[in-house]
């Protein structure tokens, strides 16, 4: 505890494998597959009550950006929920944390006037590649940073400042485009009978979730094909982990997917519905590339 946003240290963590070594453990670990959106998304949508509730998931890793269209349909308490993936919905960008890490290292360079023409300045640009993570996690969390170069030159930053350059802003609207281009694909019935009349919920989760520029994913209105849909930030963590286990709270959002993945009120997941007349009574079979 406490040591997550600073890195384990490799000796702790090679003392808690060996105090597996001789222990008997269990030979079948994964019960069934989950997809990681479902195991994300599905602890922060439960209500309990019954509900249909569309909503989308923006899972911001390191390398890439995962979004998707889903719809929890509910019965009540008594009954386990199911989930629905919303055909044409699903992408993966690759455009994610390490993308901001390579601008902000970019930004630091330029500032500093670095010449990585020549191999001092090559010197200097590889040792704050292996700084630039840290770097932009103080700097989102405190809204400045203050860094060292490796020829001990320093600076300032300030994040207001780097989230103005041309790199993130174009980072910004690029990532506003894709989730535009989401509900540009789906068929159009989506639309205009579930999240044009209640909006979609907005989840958010993975190390990069926090940003203020995916922050801004989650708010305002979107318009597709003339349809008009509010979007609505979900909660960040979910009621029975800040109620029972609040010393995960600050670490859920990236790792949503492991704790999310075990719950044991994980809903199914029901087939592929390519048109949605209110009811989900139309589902689409799927081969290989064809749709019957």
């Amino acid at each position: 505890q406490g040591q997550w946003k600073g890195g384990l240290d490799v000796r702790t963590v090679r003392k808690a494998f060996d105090r597996l070594v001789g222990m008997k453990c269990p030979t079948v670990l994964i019960e069934q597959s989950i997809a990681e959106p479902v195991a994300a998304a599905s602890s922060l949508v439960i209500s309990g009550d019954a509900q249909r509730r569309g909503f989308l998931v923006i899972d911001v890793g390191a390398g890439t950006t995962d979004i998707g269209l889903f719809v929890m349909i509910e019965k009540g308490a008594e009954s386990r929920p199911t989930i629905f993936q919303v055909p044409n919905s699903i992408s993966s960008p690759r455009m994610a944390g390490d993308t901001i890490d390579n601008y902000l290292r970019a930004a630091i360079l330029t500032r500093q006037g670095v010449d990585l023409q020549n191999p001092y300045g090559q010197r200097i640009s590889a040792a704050l590649n292996l700084d630039k993570r840290r770097f932009k996690e103080i700097l989102f969390r405190d809204k400045s940073l203050r860094y060292t170069l490796a020829d001990d030159t320093t600076g300032d930053l300030a994040l207001s400042d780097f989230l103005k350059s041309v790199d993130m802003q174009r980072f910004s609207k690029e990532l506003q485009d894709r989730v535009q281009e989401t509900f540009d694909a789906i068929p159009i019935s989506w639309v205009e009978n579930l999240f044009a009349r209640q909006g979609v919920l907005v989840v958010l989760t993975g190390g990069g979730a926090r940003l203020d520029v995916v922050q801004r994913l989650a708010e305002g209105v979107i318009v597709s094909r003339g349809h008009k849909i509010q979007r609505n930030r979900a909660d960040a963590v979910p009621t029975w982990i800040t109620e029972d286990y609040p010393e995960y709270a600050d670490e859920y959002p990236q790792l949503a997917v492991a704790i999310g993945g075990t719950v044991p009120t994980l809903p199914e997941q029901g087939p592929e519905v390519f048109n949605f007349g209110g009811g989900l009574a139309q589902p689409t079979y799927v081969a290989g590339n064809l749709r019957k």
